[in-house]
């Protein structure tokens, strides 16, 4: 299965290479693919871990969702906007900014497990901890990214003053 995601990634990243206007930001599409494409060898390398791969993944979901979104706007199919909206943002939130940071406590800790249980400092598959470091820092970039307009259209009312409610 894991290399079945690998096949896509790179077919997406061959297309994102062929049709950069298809995304906003292609090189750092490109950059996130490949970091991607090394992390998926985790569970090929070590299948004691599989088992984090399908929590991995559902960034995927969240991803389909963005695609739908953009459909819907871009058609202006306005009776799909909402929901389309709300399952972007909602998996978002649920994905990028909780999982993706719990299952990087989740790997911290199994390292500390097995460090404290064989007395080694380092491990193999502590290699892939900086992969999914990497990949949070991402997500919080592209949160930051994403939400900073609305809350700043929440907070801002005088245009000229962005600290005046």
């Amino acid at each position: 299965r894991s290399q079945l995601f690998v096949g896509y990634l790179l077919i997406d990243c061959l297309w994102v290479i062929l049709i950069p206007e298809c995304v906003k930001i292609p090189k750092m599409i490109v950059q996130h693919h490949i970091v991607v494409i090394i992390y998926m060898m985790a569970p090929i390398i070590f299948p004691e871990y599989k088992w984090f791969m399908g929590a991995l993944l559902s960034v995927e979901l969240n991803t389909w969702f963005l695609i739908a979104r953009r459909f819907v706007y871009k058609k202006k199919i306005t009776i799909l906007s909402y929901p389309a909206s709300l399952c972007f943002y909602a998996s978002w939130i649920i994905i990028r900014c909780y999982f993706y940071p719990a299952i990087l406590v989740q790997f911290i800790q199994l390292a500390d497990i097995r460090i404290r249980e064989t007395g080694k400092f380092w491990h193999w598959p502590m290699i892939f901890i900086p992969f999914h470091f990497a990949l949070c820092c991402l997500n919080l970039k592209w949160s930051i990214d994403l939400f900073y307009p609305i809350i700043k259209s929440w907070v801002v009312r005088d245009g000229k003053n962005p600290f005046v409610l």
